[in-house]
């Protein structure tokens, strides 16, 4: 992950008693075998009055298009979305509950075998990744993640 998606995953953590999320944006690299997570965003803009805690991968596709034909034009050309993330709210669920929410995400096909899930959780001042893949013949794959410094 690039500095500016770490910051942007920090920020993400706590601001809420809600789940966050959105789609993540970069490239494959070596072949297919690394992907770079270049930046990240909301999944548009949300009216509170209408959040529905067990739906936390809504998201309005024309803000996530827009978002991608900006980074095509001012980041790179080979920029796509490649992924969701998902921030839980203080204190909720735990390997369980991630499990749940990666077939949740599978089911919506938000997540698949070259689209992780990233999930994010505060960890006293620490960030907590965990990213995973789903897909119908591999079930759930943990995956490394490295992040770049802030």
């Amino acid at each position: 992950m690039s500095e500016g998606a770490v910051a942007f995953f920090h920020n993400q953590l706590g601001v809420t008693p809600a789940y966050r999320s959105g789609p993540v944006f970069g490239h494959w690299e070596a072949e297919g075998e690394r992907l770079q997570i270049v930046c990240a965003s909301l999944a548009g803009y949300i009216r509170w009055v209408e959040y529905d805690p067990g739906q936390p991968f809504a998201m309005q596709s024309e803000y996530v298009l827009g978002w991608t034909d900006a980074l095509r034009a001012t980041v790179s050309p080979s920029i796509d979305w490649v992924g969701q993330w998902l921030a839980f709210p203080t204190g909720v669920g735990g390997l369980e509950e991630e499990a749940r929410l990666v077939r949740q995400a599978h089911a919506l096909q938000l997540v698949d075998r070259h689209r992780p899930l990233l999930v994010f959780r505060q960890q006293r001042d620490e960030l907590e990744v965990h990213a995973y893949t789903f897909d119908t013949e591999d079930g759930e794959r943990t995956l490394e993640v490295q992040e770049g410094t802030r």
